[in-house]
């Protein structure tokens, strides 16, 4: 039998905050059979397969996703705070000294903490597109653990 998760207060949170701000419906309020659904559950897939997660698609309606990458707020805290991380992470790899100009786009997908996928623009006016992992702290006095997984030029932006 497998062993009980408990969730720390602050992850807990966090998870209720990704819930509430996330673009996705629950199962019970979205037809499955319906037509117009299931093409757009398809048009979501292939989006989300072609473009790594950075793009998922606008006006696709309602869609029975669970645990999937929905859309964020570029003003939410968590990704201004993966944005400046990026770019941080960015200028240290390649020695160069830009700063965020502006969050362009945030999909985020909730896992043990949140995977980010951010379109930014930096200050040298190029688009980059960063995956960064956020990990709750255990502890709610802990900060939150933030991890770039990559920041490139954007490959996938659509303006």
């Amino acid at each position: 039998m497998p062993k009980e998760t408990k969730l720390s207060p602050r992850m807990s949170a966090g998870i209720r905050k990704f819930m509430e701000i996330a673009t996705f419906s629950t199962l019970p309020e979205v037809d499955r059979s319906s037509p117009l659904v299931r093409r757009n559950m398809t048009i979501y897939r292939e989006n989300v397969r072609r473009t790594e997660g950075f793009y998922i698609g606008e006006n696709l309606g309602r869609l029975p996703i669970i645990a999937g990458i929905g859309h964020m707020d570029p003003d939410d805290e968590d990704a201004i705070s993966g944005a400046k991380a990026a770019v941080e992470a960015h200028n240290a790899r390649t020695g160069q000294n830009v700063e965020l100009k502006r969050i362009v786009r945030v999909n985020a997908q909730a896992v043990a903490g949140e995977v980010l996928y951010i379109t930014l623009e930096a200050s040298d006016d190029c688009f980059y597109e960063s995956k960064v992992y956020i990990t709750n702290a255990d502890e709610p006095t802990d900060p939150d653990v933030v991890e770039v997984d990559f920041c490139r030029p954007a490959v996938h932006y659509q303006a």
